[in-house]
């Protein structure tokens, strides 16, 4: 929570809401110490040290995230989040990240029987499903010769037939 007052308000179903009658205070901790350090729009790392930090806070930097890279009792550092906007990649000139149209990629699977498949789990949609036979299923992408992907995100989304996704997944290694 961030620091400040707070009024409770506790759901007592079935008879609704309750407001309690006492304020919770949130205290900014104790004798904070930073020194300047080095950060620029790619990021950085931020140190402060003080008393009663608490090892489950972020820092926020033009409302972008920071989260802890390293906690103790006495200091807290923060991994400070590259402040890429479009004011900083203008000035700068920064290549903007771009996504490759899924038709630069081959698709390939252990599924060599039923190949028509493979591209439904690279198409965006939660209705198109990718299946094999196999106990041990996979899929690929080629990106081509000399070419490499760097993928960034993956979402698993489970088959919308199935009423316990566990009992597939169990035992999946992703």
């Amino acid at each position: 929570m961030n620091a400040g007052s707070y009024k409770l308000l506790v759901n007592t179903s079935p008879y609704g809401y309750l407001l309690i009658n006492s304020t919770v205070n949130i205290a900014i901790p104790t004798n904070l110490v930073s020194n300047p350090q080095d950060v620029s729009f790619n990021g950085g790392k931020y140190t402060i040290a003080g008393s009663y930090l608490s090892p489950v806070s972020y820092i926020t930097v033009n409302d972008f995230r920071g989260d802890i890279i390293s906690y103790s009792s006495s200091s807290v550092t923060y991994k400070v989040p590259p402040l890429v906007t479009s004011t900083t990649q203008s000035t700068f000139n920064l290549v903007e990240v771009a996504k490759l149209p899924i038709s630069q990629f081959t698709f390939f699977s252990d599924n060599t029987v039923n190949t028509s498949s493979i591209g439904n789990a690279f198409d965006e949609f939660i209705n198109t499903v990718y299946t094999s036979p196999n106990t041990q299923c996979w899929i690929g992408l080629d990106a081509g010769a000399g070419l490499k992907a760097s993928i960034s995100r993956f979402t698993f989304f489970a088959n919308l037939n199935w009423t316990n996704v566990a009992q597939y997944i169990l035992y999946s290694t992703f």
